[in-house]
């Protein structure tokens, strides 16, 4: 799910009912706390789908896009799972562009860029998939669980999985690298990873084609323990 800030009471009962209050809450999203230094209410957030020192987060590509998101949670590396969404550097270059184009216009004000400054992302992997049930996803499954975990055990910087809606391809790969991830600690099926990854984030739902393939990677990787 994407994180927001309530006010009033309804929202306050439910922090007071999290798992260490309102304390424990903020220790776990900091960025939410009205006394964070990038606070600001109402912000859409990724959604937080693994934690193991490093943060693993899952958005849309309009959450990923945002310059804000990498200075508040300290994102450092980015999997984008899609031919030709751009990277949030390259969308921080092509507001700067219109910016200058519109200086003068008074129809298109300028974009705010205030955060652009401080996007400095230290890795990136691009995964080039249609969400088509006949795309092969599999192809990019090692690549990507190789990534993100090299990523999560630099332990200097949160990753970004993301496509266009969150959905289906970067929420596959997700499943991916949970798979092996989870397997580490326990045996994990694929069912109980696709549940964790829904309870984190509702809208996960993998095509018809790519859940046949999640499944092929499960007894593989289970044929190989």
């Amino acid at each position: 799910m994407k994180w927001h800030v309530h006010e009033g009471h309804e929202g306050w009962w439910s922090l007071r009912n999290w798992p260490g209050g309102v304390d424990g809450f903020y220790s776990l999203f900091p960025w939410l706390s009205p006394q964070h230094a990038y606070f600001e209410a109402g912000r859409l957030y990724p959604s937080l789908i693994f934690r193991d020192g490093s943060s693993l987060f899952l958005s849309n590509f309009g959450v990923a896009s945002d310059p804000y998101i990498y200075r508040a949670l300290d994102i450092k590396y980015v999997v984008n799972c899609s031919r030709d969404l751009p990277f949030v550097d390259e969308v921080v270059s092509i507001l700067r562009e219109r910016n200058a184009k519109m200086v003068h216009s008074t129809a298109f004000p300028p974009i705010n860029t205030d955060h652009a400054d401080h996007v400095d992302l230290k890795a990136r992997l691009r995964v080039p998939v249609d969400d088509s049930c006949d795309y092969q996803i599999c192809e990019y499954f090692a690549e990507s669980v190789n990534f993100i975990s090299d990523c999560m055990s630099k332990q200097d910087g949160h990753i970004l999985i993301h496509c266009k809606h969150g959905q289906s391809r970067s929420a596959t790969i997700a499943a991916a690298f949970l798979l092996i991830e989870s397997r580490k600690r326990s045996p994990t099926s694929l069912q109980e990873v696709l549940s964790k990854l829904k309870s984190c984030r509702p809208r996960v739902s993998p095509n018809e084609g790519f859940l046949k393939q999640l499944h092929s990677f499960e007894g593989a990787i289970s044929w190989s323990l």
